[in-house]
């Protein structure tokens, strides 16, 4: 193999035509095939085309580099369509976000070492007469030093979220070693830059930091969940103060223990949706089974504002789990679960909703309803659906 200079294009395809590129000049090797990411794998979903119902979506990565997206109907998702054909190059880690604002959802993809690039490619509505159609725009370079590291044990892992509730989706970065958080706040067409929100992130080695609004305020917040002993779901919420010259001043709050014995080994999986409906981000706990059998455990821990309540078993051996997200797929307010089943069971994706009953006595009981297939082909091995990275290593 040998390495020179070549142009990268990134381009979005609407059936037979190009609809927009760009280009930029960089020097690499080729693009390396990424590796596979070890199931399960935990993260939302989005809106692309702004309906209010989650969809889905993955990125090859790798030399192809394409994006696949299957729109929701409402009872399941549609024909996987390509909405870009370059974006999140061979190990690029990709996320997903609505960074201009829009209610669609948008991509960004995070170069790493030794380019540190952050590249954003917006959800786009194509003009025409009758049915709309959505595809991602040309892709542009919205930070040019940002994420530190070039494999899944780098230190630094990129997060997104609204961290200054003014509508548009920022960027972290979080040291899962002890070390800082940065965020870049996003101005509707590029991040600004990064600014230290956090001094010493709680130690999570192999662990990613979550994010959710976890008291409902409209700022997206952070729990990093340890591991082993002590297996403490630690939140930071994101705050501010006003500064009589300078404006005001945005950063997370000291970490405090909302709960403390939540998946303490790496095979269990902690993850966050608003699963009741009330506004707030719960925790959700996914502990496979031993036995090789890709049943899973979902246990959901309801959010007081304050903490988390004591887990209750949500759904009890969900079948053929290999990567599993979470997303509103029906609008009813109500975080649902979506399984891509990968070569568990020939790349189904399947979707277990959000339910709740009231009993005679007056209590209700929460728990995810069956899993039933929405499509039949989406997600392949060494796609990443939904947009994710891997916290891996130690």
């Amino acid at each position: 193999m040998f390495t020179h200079s070549v142009s990268r294009v990134r381009i979005a395809l609407v059936g037979c035509g190009i609809l927009a590129l760009s280009a930029t000049a960089f020097t690499s090797g080729a693009a390396a095939e990424p590796p596979a990411l070890p199931p399960p794998v935990t993260a939302p979903s989005g809106d692309f085309n702004g309906d209010g119902l989650d969809d889905i979506i993955t990125f090859t990565r790798g030399p192809e580099a394409d994006v696949w997206v299957a729109l929701n109907t409402g009872s399941g998702f549609g024909p996987a369509q390509k909405w870009h054909d370059y974006f999140a190059v061979g190990e690029e880690w990709p996320l997903i976000g609505d960074f201009n604002g829009d209610g669609r959802t948008d991509i960004v993809t995070f170069t790493r070492n030794p380019a540190n690039d952050v590249w954003v490619s917006l959800s786009t509505r194509l003009p025409r007469l009758g049915t709309p159609i959505y595809t991602f725009g040309a892709a542009s370079k919205w930070s040019d030093f940002f994420l530190i590291g070039n494999n899944l044990d780098a230190t630094e892992t990129p997060g997104v979220g609204d961290f200054n509730g003014d509508g548009l989706d920022d960027i972290a970065a979080f040291d899962r070693h002890g070390g800082p958080a940065w965020v870049s706040l996003s101005t509707g067409t590029s991040f600004a830059a990064p600014v230290k929100w956090y001094e010493a992130m709680p130690d999570m080695r192999g662990r990613c930091p979550l994010i959710g609004d976890f008291n409902g305020d409209g700022r997206d917040d952070v729990v990093a969940i340890t591991r082993h002993d002590q297996a403490d779901a630690l939140v930071m919420l994101s705050t501010f103060y006003v500064r009589p010259r300078t404006g005001i001043v945005n950063y997370f709050a000291p970490a405090e223990k909302w709960f403390d014995n939540i998946a303490p080994e790496l095979w269990q999986f902690p993850m966050v949706g608003d699963f009741d409906g009330d506004g707030r981000d719960d925790l959700a706990s996914v502990n496979p089974d031993l036995d090789g059998s890709a049943f899973v455990d979902v246990w959901a821990m309801h959010n007081t504002g304050s903490s988390f309540a004591d887990g209750a078993l949500w759904r009890q051996g969900m079948p053929d789990v290999n990567r599993l997200g979470t997303g509103d797929f029906d609008n009813d307010g109500r975080d649902d679960l979506v399984n891509f089943s990968g070569p568990l069971a020939d790349n189904d994706v399947h979707v277990a909703k959000s339910q709740s009953v009231v009993l005679n006595d007056g209590s209700t009981v929460n728990f995810f309803g069956p899993s039933i297939t929405w499509h039949d082909y989406f997600g392949l091995d060494r796609e990443v659906p939904f947009g994710t990275v891997h916290c891996g290593g130690a």
